[in-house]
């Protein structure tokens, strides 16, 4: 059998990311971020168990500062976009990305789609997203990889 060992943050979805600090425990979090059954984690031998660890240990280590921010991402073959005007938040969305900050590890999806809103239109650099509609499902932002979340 052969596992894919994530190796930065662009391979590592939202969802799989939340799975795994949402585990407890390291067979948990192993399974989690390689999208595996833990009894498959338990059959691993010392050494690749040691290469993955480091991996991970490597991965937690990571700085914010190394991520640039991208302004444009697609999603499930539509576009997504750095929200243009950060300074012009709404008060629901402003209300809405602070209560996701407060527990953002089970947020993420939340505060990914006020700050990455789908594009409406472009021509060029400029574009146009669409308006916030707090009722929305979020769940195209499980998708997203987290280079894109820590860029931000």
């Amino acid at each position: 059998m052969k596992i894919n060992v994530p190796t930065s943050p662009a391979d590592i979805t939202v969802k799989t990311f939340e799975a795994f600090h949402a585990a407890e425990g390291e067979i948990q979090q192993i399974a989690a971020l390689l999208s595996i059954d833990e009894s498959v984690v338990k059959r691993l031998d010392v050494d690749s168990l040691e290469r993955i660890m480091d991996v991970l240990v490597a991965l937690e280590r990571t700085d914010a500062e190394e991520f640039p921010v991208i302004k444009h991402t697609a999603l499930n073959g539509e576009e997504y976009a750095l929200h243009p005007n950060l300074d012009g938040l709404s008060l629901g969305e402003y209300i809405d990305l602070e209560t996701a900050c407060g527990d953002i590890f089970s947020n993420i999806p939340n505060a990914m789609s006020i700050l990455y809103p789908k594009v409406k239109e472009r021509h060029g650099e400029r574009y146009s997203v669409h308006p916030y509609d707090p009722d929305r499902s979020n769940k195209d932002y499980e998708v997203m990889t987290m280079d894109v979340v820590f860029g931000v």
